[in-house]
């Protein structure tokens, strides 16, 4: 997907989160700011999380929020 392309491009392969002691940066998945439902997929949607971080924001999701995660 071009989309997760640009984003991984974007971050360097490193989490963009950095959210958590235990965030293994150099791990980054996709995360999607929006729900991937509103079928807005574009990079700026997109956001390079590792595992922990990324289940930080789903965990705490007024933070993320605020944050813009």
């Amino acid at each position: 997907e071009e989309g997760r392309a640009q984003v991984m491009h974007r971050s360097l392969g490193r989490c963009e989160v950095r959210a958590v002691p235990d965030c293994r940066s150099s791990e980054p998945e996709l995360h999607h700011r929006q729900s991937r439902r509103t079928g807005w997929h574009g990079p700026e949607n997109g956001l390079a999380a590792c595992r922990p971080c990324h289940g930080h924001i789903h965990a705490h999701p007024e933070q993320a929020q605020r944050h813009g995660w």
